[in-house]
């Protein structure tokens, strides 16, 4: 699901008593408010990158290093193989540590691809990249998940690709910005105060997440 940038203007414009939008003596154009609605994108995959996950068939290139896609920030999982047309789920791929490749042979970066893989290994601090074993033919195509940057809105008639469940952080973040606008109407501890909840909703959705997850013992059998 996404979020209707009209829905955020409007919640946004309450919060700010700035309703009355239809004539030109609103304190904050809607072209700004739009534009602080894509500088939360930022705002939020930095510190919640699950918010903007997303699922997707990739086609590898040769060898074992690899990246996420153009608008990937962040490899999450690996899920399975999709064979060579992408429709196919076929084997698991396994996350591993380098230094179990490593330990197995030192060479297995250089060695024979193949067009299933069976491992790959990520380090953290190189979010875009990981590495596959055995290095991939050229097309092999594998099931990922990974956060990628939502798409820019330009106009009230868009829909922002976040999420439904973290719209009271976008809603107070694009609050926080137009309180913090250099003009008669910037007040800094109210700015404080939005930037305070959009944090905190981040947080909310973090705790409920991990609470509801089938990952926790009762929540699935």
């Amino acid at each position: 699901m996404t979020i209707p940038v009209q829905a955020i203007l409007d919640r946004v414009t309450d919060l700010l008593l700035d309703k009355d939008r239809a004539d030109d003596q609103a304190r904050w154009s809607d072209t700004e408010l739009i534009r602080w609605i894509n500088d939360s994108r930022m705002a939020i995959i930095t510190r919640k990158p699950s918010a903007c996950s997303k699922i997707a068939t990739v086609a590898l290139v040769a060898g074992s290093h690899q990246t996420v896609p153009a608008n990937g920030v962040q490899l999450m999982d690996i899920i399975c193989n999709m064979g060579t047309d992408g429709t196919k789920p076929g084997r698991s791929i396994r996350r591993t540590d380098r230094q179990n490749l490593d330990d197995d042979d030192l060479y297995w970066q250089g060695s024979t691809p193949k067009a299933e893989i069976s491992q790959f290994t990520y380090d953290d601090r190189t979010p875009k990249d990981f590495f596959v074993w055995p290095p991939a033919v050229e097309g092999t195509q594998i099931k990922i998940s990974y956060a990628a940057i939502p798409a820019e809105v330009t106009k009230t008639e868009d829909s922002l690709d976040v999420g439904l469940e973290v719209m009271d952080a976008v809603v107070n973040y694009v609050a926080f910005r137009a309180k913090s606008k250099d003009s008669q109407f910037a007040n800094a501890a109210e700015a404080a105060g939005f930037y305070g909840a959009f944090g905190d909703a981040l947080g909310m959705q973090t705790q409920t997440q991990a609470a509801a997850s089938p990952n926790q013992p009762g929540n699935s059998v």
